[in-house]
């Protein structure tokens, strides 16, 4: 197999999180007052825009597009793009208000208490304001609190919603810039409408990619793990061993959740698609009930 270019990733990374500066360099009014409280204001903006960029890039990149994919030299390595850029947004997101807050404390700390009280004055403020706490509950439960596996992608799909409340602060907040400056917003409507366009599919619809159905022929005890054996009912997906699939069982004995798991099997195996499963989580514990003959889509 030939090795795959992993750069090109990076650069789209680059390239839409930096975009919304050079657009406002380029077509934004230039500030005539060279107070501190505009340099601040001008960082805070800039903070603010890096965070909503890479907040609806990441939405993008979790839909699992194959092209994506691809650019990013696989879906594990995107996954590790993906990481690092949320963990980037959301300290961006946090850097903005912060950067505000300390421009209404030089004028006095009376506007500043004032700008972090919630008011029903600047409803899209407090959009905002509800986005970062949204994100700072869900990365609590997600480094801090143990739920199960649905719990945490019905928890990790809010951030669908949060973004879309983050939208709204972005473009209508009180002082933006957005509506100012029409590439500006033409650029972050697109980025806004695909994100929140691939989410809402993939809540309904699950996956982009065509998923392919096998029965199970196989379930085998290891002892501390299970080997799974599949049986394509047409065409089954092309693989190297090492590579892994997202399976989503179909059984009146376990929940219909999706899982990855990695494929065992050489290609060509004649006995079909095989998985050495260790027996570590609640979900993986139930796979002995599964029967000959049980449904599985295999999406890889």
């Amino acid at each position: 197999m030939t090795k795959r270019n992993t750069k090109v990733g990076l650069v789209l990374t680059w390239l839409v999180a930096l975009a919304p500066l050079a657009i406002v360099a380029a077509f934004g009014p230039r500030p005539v007052d060279q107070s501190a409280q505009t340099w601040i204001d001008n960082f805070a903006r800039m903070a603010g825009f890096i965070g909503f960029t890479l907040f609806a890039w990441n939405l993008i990149l979790s839909a699992r597009i194959p092209w994506l994919e691809r650019q990013f030299g696989g879906l594990d390595k995107l996954y590790k793009v993906h990481h690092t850029a949320g963990g980037v947004a959301f300290i961006a997101m946090l850097v903005h208000p912060a950067l505000l807050t300390i421009k209404y404390a030089t004028l006095s700390f009376a506007s500043a208490y004032e700008f972090l009280l919630p008011s029903l004055a600047d409803i899209p403020l407090q959009a905002g304001k509800l986005t970062l706490g949204g994100m700072v509950v869900v990365l609590f439960i997600t480094f801090y609190v143990w739920v199960s596996h649905e719990r945490f992608i019905w928890i990790h799909r809010l951030t669908g919603v949060l973004f879309a409340f983050a939208v709204y602060h972005a473009f209508f907040v009180t002082g933006s810039r957005v509506l100012q400056i029409p590439v500006l917003a033409w650029y972050l409507g697109l980025l806004a409408a695909t994100a929140l366009g691939l989410f809402t599919y993939r809540f309904v619809f699950k996956s982009l990619k065509p998923r392919r159905r096998y029965n199970v022929s196989t379930i085998k005890d290891l002892g501390g793990a299970w080997e799974l054996v599949l049986t394509p009912t047409a065409r089954g997906i092309e693989h190297i061993a090492g590579q892994f699939a997202f399976l989503t069982f179909i059984s009146t004995e376990l929940p219909q959740q999706t899982h990855p798991f990695t494929i065992a099997s050489a290609p060509g195996e004649q006995e079909g698609l095989r998985f050495v499963i260790k027996n570590l989580g609640d979900f993986t514990q139930l796979l002995g009930k599964l029967k000959v003959g049980d449904k599985i889509f295999v999406e890889g």
